[in-house]
């Protein structure tokens, strides 16, 4: 006599997968290889949708510098002036410097609040020289700093199609500019 109420006898069946018999779990497969395939499958999506991001970022990056650099004024020698301590050089010696670190991927391709250029001095030896960043900002644009302070908190990730739309973007304004 069996221990349940019902007079339904389940047979086994033989798994699609690993052609043992078994009770059908998921689309004609145990419960073993039902779960390590869609384990596998979801595993495989993920690293698909992530491969890339890294590369797309940096050249993404070296647009957004160069950019920055090629389409900030410039003297009759071709040089620009650095944002923190005024000193002119050529753009190919200079940076794009962020107010908030690109560690902030909420802010970190925002040009017109975010990013100015700065020479190798200021923004690499100096660490970006933030306090001398800011007081030039709050000249632009005042409170511009505390909402940019408040705004590096929101967390963002990037999806592979934005970096695309923004790399077409700036190689179009690259392209106006002559570069």
């Amino acid at each position: 006599m069996m221990g349940h109420n019902s007079t339904i006898i389940p047979k086994q069946k033989i798994c699609v997968s690993c052609g043992k018999p078994c009770f059908w779990f998921s689309k004609k497969r145990c419960r073993t290889c039902s779960t390590i395939e869609d384990t596998h499958a979801r595993m495989n999506a993920i690293q698909e949708a992530e491969d890339g991001l890294p590369e797309l970022i940096d050249r993404l990056d070296g647009l957004v510098s160069k950019y920055v650099r090629w389409s900030a004024p410039h003297n009759e020698n071709m040089e620009i002036e650095c944002y923190t301590c005024g000193d002119w050089r050529p753009r190919t010696v200079m940076d794009a410097g962020h107010y908030v670190t690109r560690n902030c991927m909420f802010l970190r391709f925002d040009v017109s609040r975010n990013i100015r250029p700065q020479c190798h001095i200021c923004n690499r030896s100096k660490y970006g020289m933030a306090a001398e960043f800011g007081k030039r900002l709050e000249l632009e644009r005042p409170s511009i700093t505390e909402i940019l302070w408040e705004e590096s908190r929101i967390v963002h990730k990037w999806s592979r199609d934005e970096l695309q739309q923004m790399i077409n973007e700036y190689t179009i304004k690259l392209k106006s500019l002559g570069k």
